[in-house]
């Protein structure tokens, strides 16, 4: 039986663009959501989307702040016009940092 998201931020502190973190034990994931428990972030090298649920895992979630450049909106747009785009090097939390401040940013390993 799958379990219920525990969220950190209650669903109505979620707001369109946020950048979302999925704390798991083993990593941590980051998407963008865009709105109808809908959030796109990088599966396997590939620009996705899923459930909130489904994203989360079951575990905690935070809402990631930081500065942008864009209106909500245009961040939730600029993720979804990535769908189905195999990205390689880049991880989840570089897509949406390009995503909320149009910048390339290599996560160090």
């Amino acid at each position: 039986m799958k379990t219920k998201s525990t969220f950190h931020v209650s669903l109505e502190g979620i707001t369109l663009g946020d950048h979302l973190v999925s704390l798991t034990p083993d990593y941590t994931r980051h998407g963008i959501y865009v709105g109808k428990c809908r959030v796109i972030t990088v599966k396997l090298g590939v620009v996705s989307e899923e459930s909130l649920e489904d994203f989360s895992s079951g575990e905690a979630l935070d809402i990631y702040l930081q500065k942008s450049d864009f209106a909500a909106a245009e961040i939730a747009r600029r993720a979804k016009s990535q769908v189905g785009f195999v990205i390689g090097t880049w991880d989840d939390r570089c897509f949406c940092e390009w995503c909320i401040r149009g910048l390339l940013v290599v996560a160090e390993k």
